[in-house]
């Protein structure tokens, strides 16, 4: 829980900016909270099955694994 509190900290932190009486404003807010969370969680599943996250250059999040899925494993 610590994790995500702090993330949600930063992330406000960085939008004291924004003005949250706005539902624009909200939304950026939101959006950049959920892709925070959700990287974390990919960062955190990662490390669990002893990976690494990356970004491809479409920038979309790429789990890299030492797990072979071939006929010989």
């Amino acid at each position: 829980m610590d994790n995500i509190s702090h993330i949600i900290k930063v992330v406000l932190e960085e939008s004291a900016h924004c003005a949250l009486d706005n539902s624009r404003e909200r939304d950026y807010v939101a959006q950049r909270l959920t892709k925070r969370l959700v990287k974390s969680s990919l960062v955190q599943l990662a490390a669990l099955l002893g990976g690494t996250v990356e970004t491809d250059e479409d920038g979309a999040a790429v789990i890299y694994t030492d797990i072979l899925f071939g006929e010989n494993s």
